[in-house]
C-alpha cells in the first residue's frame, strides 16, 4: 500500500486495527479457545473492500506490465445506443477497439490469456 501513496502514518493505523486479532470458531454451540488470526482482514470491517481493491489493482497492474501487446480479447463497441446492432459496427465512425485484460466481479477475479492471432 506504500506504493500507492499511504502514508506510514496510515499504514501504522491500519496495522494496529488488524495485528494481535483473536478469533473463536463456534461448533454445534461448543467455542473453540482464541487463536490469533494471521492472514486476511477483520469480517465486516469497513475498510476490508477498499484494502482487497488496493490489492486487486496492484494485481492487475503488474499482470498488464508483463503482458504482450497481442495478449487479450479484443473488442469493437459504440456508445450511440446501437450497440448490438452489428452492420453498424462495421462503419469505422463512432466505433471504439479496447481489450480485456480481466475480468472482475465481487471478490473474484479472472485474468484472461487469450492470444490473438
Amino acid at each position: 500500500m506504500s506504493k500507492f501513496g499511504c502514508t506510514p502514518r496510515w499504514l501504522t493505523i491500519l496495522r494496529e486495527l488488524h495485528d494481535g486479532m483473536t478469533a473463536k470458531v463456534i461448533i454445534g454451540g461448543q467455542e473453540s479457545d482464541p487463536f490469533e488470526v494471521l492472514a486476511g482482514v477483520k469480517q465486516g470491517c469497513v475498510l476490508a473492500p477498499v484494502i482487497f481493491n488496493l490489492f486487486l489493482v496492484a494485481v492487475t497492474l503488474v499482470f498488464r506490465n508483463e503482458l504482450s501487446a497481442d495478449c487479450g480479447i479484443p473488442f469493437k463497441y459504440r456508445l450511440d445506443g446501437s450497440m448490438f446492432n452489428l452492420r453498424r459496427l462495421q462503419a469505422q465512425t463512432k466505433v471504439s477497439t479496447d481489450t480485456v485484460h480481466e475480468l472482475q466481479y465481487a471478490d473474484d477475479a479472472a485474468l484472461v490469456l487469450y492470444f490473438i492471432n
